[in-house]
């Protein structure tokens, strides 16, 4: 901006003082120049590497010769301020520059003309004498080389000064086609005026059709160059696009836009149309790239979103100083003085907004926004493919990881075998950390949990933790549940509190490493016979495809769940059809009672892995221990009136407690038990003893336990 102004005031305060002493030439000519000044200065073309071309030398050239480099420099002033600047509706910035740089441009080309030309030093005279030589036509082209070279630094300054390139590279590339053009119209106005002043026939006019010619052409050149550059930029950003690489689609993105305009600030945002929410996936700012984020963008960037249009936006220094409609990125200190904003869209669908922001002020114009529009449509176009490949990739690893899972529910029928196999495909399709499955009891709450990546009392807490009457964790089982991040979860702060605190401390601290949580309920023909759950150490939001996956593992591993729970069932009932067989060898191989009450608790142990086992006789208002495998602590007598067992004696019926630090009566015989089964050993309808069963943390007694004390009590009561 400062450079701008320096040059106009330079310009303007040279040109004025000038104004002073120079006597004006003929109105009617000043006005026909100024009206052909400002007609070029209209019909102008971009040069390749920024600024533009007009034909004003025609009648700069001409008005140099006619009424001297003064009011030449007055009229080509108002011509680009009139012709480029308010017909084009340029930023009034532009046009204040250019003024200046036709102003230095044109009175240095009138200088050097008289300083080679001895007939007429004085510079506010017209530069035709009235003889034309060979010193005549040097200076003339040295005048106008001067002026083409000097215009050419002056506008190259101010385009590298907005970031388009380094300034010597803006300059190479420039100068040809000024000099090229400018030359040619410099001689078609030299002509033109010399039939004006009559040093030329009027039939020499026709030598100025190729001049023309030559310098329409040329500018015509100069615009397909510019357009052909910026093809190649759209083909280099759509080669990048086929690779479906979107990351390096950005950085093409960046560094190509870079080459063409200033790119102060860049980024790529997607919009996420059920967050309604932009996500930044390419940010740089000041040459510093940020990482991925979210941005709810506010009011304006939403009806940019809205509307579906691009929008150029060239700040003045007054709105500068203005509130800012548009949320900072980036470096947010800094203010944009230049901003391009440009929708990327696919048919009705709204993919996101590419957005190019320049510290420089009137950084941009209409071209380079139609640039930015082409190039979005190419992003549009790579990001559509790249979700569609995307898509069809994760169906591919979607069916690949649900076959391989068949193939090894298919070949196992072990619980723990399964839920490593449902880890390990969790793990490559959702990133999965660790897995549990919870195998739901007949009379509700978990009758077994096997989990993966936990250490081995996991289970056992969870059993205890896990919903039922009384239970800490508010979780529904029946529906599928994704929490996003457990450790700041609203709802489950005061639940790890109140963990952390009570008796599942331990459990908690298990816990404690996982952010994300999703559990889906196994469904086996309308029924839920579990749970699974998928634990993540870091957040990982579901997408609705990872939901869809969840579920199908889910679906597999129901049946799996189904198949192994049948199995184990059979073994069961075979183990127990055999221990009874056993049993009743036992019962009728021995006539010793001690010994055949040691051997009946032994085999009950070994065939069904209870850790804690007790056969109990009653004689009149006591149950005395007849034998016992497991216990550290053993109670010899135990009065009817006192305990589990006490009670199971006096009422004849049996009891299974799932948890016996809820149970009051419940007497301890070991710190690590934690669920106990009692039942009555009866004949003619009179207890005459008690089978006992207790579990520590590892094993949670079930219903199922319950029944098989039961048909094993029946046939110690025989």
């Amino acid at each position: 901006m400062l450079y701008a102004w320096g040059v106009a005031a330079a310009g303007w305060g040279i040109l004025l003082a000038l104004l002073a002493g120079t006597l004006p030439p003929s109105f009617s000519l000043v006005a026909i120049f100024t009206i052909l000044a400002v007609a070029a200065e209209w019909l102008m073309v971009p040069l390749p590497r920024g600024g533009f071309q007009s034909a004003g030398l025609v009648v700069a050239s001409a008005a140099l010769l006619t009424i001297g480099p003064v009011y030449t420099a007055l009229v080509m002033a108002i011509g680009v301020i009139v012709g480029n600047g308010l017909l084009h509706r340029r930023p009034y910035l532009n046009a204040v520059f250019n003024s200046g740089q036709y102003i230095l441009s044109v009175l240095l080309a009138g200088a050097v003309f008289h300083a080679i030309s001895p007939v007429n030093p004085v510079l506010r005279a017209p530069l035709f004498t009235g003889r034309v030589d060979v010193m005549f036509w040097v200076a003339f082209l040295a005048g106008m080389f001067s002026y083409i070279i000097a215009s050419s630094l002056f506008v190259s300054g101010m385009v590298a000064r907005r970031g388009a390139a380094p300034f010597l590279a803006v300059f190479r590339a420039n100068i040809a086609w000024e000099l090229l053009n400018n030359l040619a119209f410099a001689t078609l106005g030299l002509m033109l005026a010399l039939i004006y002043v009559r040093s030329l026939p009027v039939g020499a006019v026709i030598l100025t059709v190729p001049l023309m010619l030559v310098g329409y052409i040329l500018m015509l050149y100069t615009t397909r160059e510019q357009s052909h550059r910026q093809l190649q930029i759209v083909e280099r950003i759509g080669r990048a696009a086929m690779t479906l690489n979107l990351a390096a689609l950005y950085e093409t993105l960046y560094q190509e836009i870079g080459r063409a305009m200033s790119a102060d600030a860049f980024y790529v945002a997607i919009y996420d149309s059920e967050a309604a929410r932009l996500n930044f996936e390419f940010l740089v700012d000041s040459g510093q790239r940020f990482p991925r984020q979210p941005y709810d963008h506010g009011r304006a960037m939403g009806e940019i979103l809205k509307r579906r249009e691009a929008v150029l936006i060239n700040r003045t220094p007054e709105e500068m100083n203005q509130p800012d409609v548009f949320e900072r990125v980036g470096r947010e200190e800094k203010r944009s003085a230049s901003l391009m904003f440009v929708p990327v869209v696919k048919g009705e669908q709204t993919i996101g907004l590419i957005s190019v922001q320049s510290y420089t002020f009137y950084a941009y114009s209409e071209r380079d926004l139609r640039l930015l529009e082409a190039i979005a449509g190419q992003v549009a176009t790579a990001i559509e493919n790249t979700r569609l490949f995307e898509a069809s990739r994760r169906n591919i690893e979607r069916l690949t990881t649900l076959q391989r899972l068949s193939a090894a529910f298919a070949g196992t029928l072990d619980m723990e075998t399964l839920v490593r196999a449902v880890v390990d495909g969790a793990r490559q399709a959702l990133g999965v950390d660790r897995c549990a499955v919870f195998v739901r009891a007949p009379q509700g709450g978990v009758a077994a949990v096997y989990a993966e990546g936990f250490p081995a009392e996991f289970g056992a807490m969870m059993r205890r933790a896990a919903p039922a009457p009384g239970s800490p964790l508010p979780l529904d089982f029946s529906k599928p549940q994704i929490i996003d991040d457990l450790q700041n979860h609203p709802d489950l702060r005061a639940l790890q509190e109140q963990l952390f605190q009570g008796e599942f401390r331990v459990l908690a601290e298990m816990l404690a490493p996982v952010r994300t949580l999703a559990f889906l309920p196994l469904q086996y023909r309308g029924e839920q016979i579990g749970s699974i759950a998928f634990f993540h150490d870091r957040v990982r939001p579901y997408t609705q495809d990872d939901l869809l996956l969840a579920r199908a593992i889910a679906s597999q591993a129901a049946t799996a769940v189904n198949n192994a729970t049948l199995f184990a069932q059979a073994q069961r009932r075979a183990a127990e059809v055999d221990l009874l067989n056993r049993l009743m060898s036992t019962l009728t191989g021995t006539l010793n009672l001690e010994e055949l009450f040691r051997r009946i608790v032994g085999e009950v142990a070994t065939s069904f892995g209870y850790s804690h086992v007790g056969i109990y006789r009653r004689q009149g208002d006591y149950l005395l221990l007849q034998a016992q495998v497991g216990y550290t602590r053993v109670l010899d007598r135990v009065h009817i009136t006192k305990g589990v067992m006490g009670r199971v004696a006096r009422t004849g019926k049996s009891i299974l407690v799932s948890d016996v630090t809820q149970e009051r009566e419940y007497i301890s015989a070991d710190q690590a038990i934690r669920s106990e089964a009692a039942v009555p050993i009866a004949s003619d309808d009179a207890v005459i003893g008690v089978l006992n069963i207790e579990a520590g943390a590892e094993r949670q007694l079930t219903q199922g336990d319950l029944t098989l004390l039961e048909t094993l009590a029946r046939q110690l009561s025989i």
